[in-house]
């Protein structure tokens, strides 16, 4: 018998499917900083690098490859659309904190250009339920060549997560089926 160590974190997060290589990060802006902290661990948790972003930090800052954005607070400053422009030019996800007083729905994110938006005070593990389902998304992107960001779109790329654990023939069909 031989002994071997166990996997380290990278490597049971590549067992997983989360992130492409060890340089994988998730960005958080510390624009407010509890929620970041409190998301921090959350993603940790979950098996994701996490990097928080100082004021006027950008995705070249980053020490890794950016697999997902989450802003903290500020989302109309014009740092963070800067922040966010440059990320959806990557395609990467984005996600928005909002406060309480702002309109928190999907026209108002996408508006933002984000694809998700959470009200403050936050569920770090709901938030990190939703980051890593969508870099999943934007993994599959890759793989299948999918491209758009209408719902119709979002809910074929859902019917593809929920269908491709299973090893068998599949039909869809519909108008353009």
């Amino acid at each position: 018998r031989s002994w071997r160590a166990p996997p380290s974190a990278p490597e049971r997060r590549a067992d997983r499917g989360y992130g492409r290589n060890v340089a994988d990060v998730v960005l958080i802006t510390t624009d407010d900083l509890e929620p970041a902290v409190r998301l921090r661990g959350a993603l940790e948790d979950a098996g994701l690098r996490v990097e928080l972003l100082a004021s006027g930090e950008g995705l070249d800052d980053a020490l890794g490859d950016p697999l997902l954005v989450i802003v903290t607070g500020g989302l109309r400053e014009r740092r963070n659309r800067t922040l966010v422009q440059a990320a959806r030019a990557r395609r990467l996800p984005v996600i928005g904190l909002t406060e309480r007083t702002e309109a928190t729905g999907r026209e108002a994110c996408r508006e933002l250009g984000m694809q998700e938006c959470f009200p403050k005070p936050i569920d770090p593990e709901e938030v990190a339920l939703v980051g890593r389902r969508l870099i999943q998304r934007e993994q599959l992107r890759e793989i299948t060549g999918i491209v758009g960001d209408t719902d119709a779109m979002e809910g074929v790329l859902e019917r593809v997560v929920q269908i491709a654990p299973v090893n068998s023939t599949v039909l869809i069909l519909g108008e353009s089926g």
